[in-house]
């Protein structure tokens, strides 16, 4: 059963402030088997599947983080992955392709800064663990200011990446009423209540501001 008045809604937020906790409807589990959420995202200028999409339901129950860091590699000037999330207090480690240089990394939270880490010709890599506090992170190399790196500290697994077709997927969605976020640094996050079916899959097609 649909709960009354729920349905899509859409919300376009500022990518850079922060979003008062009552605008996020109650979370709504109904009994049941978890769900999926899959779907694509588009650009509506130019139109087309965006690549390196943050796709994350706001459920702020927490998991823990998993044994594996996430590994951030320098190679070429660029750090690979450019955009992705990390679980609150699990490990980021910090690798650069060519070791024959040297390479200093840092790591800001808004203005705040998170670290500064350099990494001597043949040392091996760097990890680190970022802050607790969900939020983006901004890291960037000081040799090389075109590798950026952009990660969001959720507070559990539920989120995922698009690929170059901009799809993603989210299993284990627990059955009920969810807010979806769909987020890139640039751009207005996109948010949007969801219904998940018990044991079953949600379909969306989301379409991303432009603006900021």
């Amino acid at each position: 059963m649909r709960r009354a008045g729920a349905g899509l809604a859409l919300v376009c937020l500022s990518c850079t402030g922060k979003v008062p906790d009552s605008t996020l409807p109650p979370l709504d589990v109904v009994p049941g088997p978890p769900g999926v959420i899959q779907g694509s995202v588009r650009s509506g200028s130019p139109e087309g599947p965006l690549k390196d999409v943050l796709v994350r339901v706001l459920d702020p129950t927490p998991s823990g983080p998993p044994a594996a860091p996430l590994v951030l590699e320098e190679r070429g000037g660029r750090f690979v992955p450019e955009l992705g999330a990390v679980v609150a207090g699990q490990g980021v480690v910090l690798r650069a392709q060519e070791r024959s240089a040297p390479h200093a990394w840092t790591g800001k939270r808004g203005a705040v800064p998170l670290f500064h880490v350099a990494q001597p010709p043949g040392a091996p890599e760097l990890a680190r663990t970022l802050p607790e506090g969900e939020g983006p992170v901004r890291l960037q190399c000081a040799e090389h200011p075109t590798a950026v790196a952009h990660l969001y500290v959720q507070p559990n697994g539920q989120f995922d990446t698009t690929d170059e077709a901009g799809h993603f997927e989210l299993r284990g969605v627990a059955a009920g009423f969810h807010t979806l976020e769909a987020w890139r640094p640039g751009r207005a996050p996109l948010r949007q209540t969801v219904e998940v079916p018990a044991g079953g899959v949600r379909e969306l097609q989301l379409l991303l501001p432009t603006g900021r």
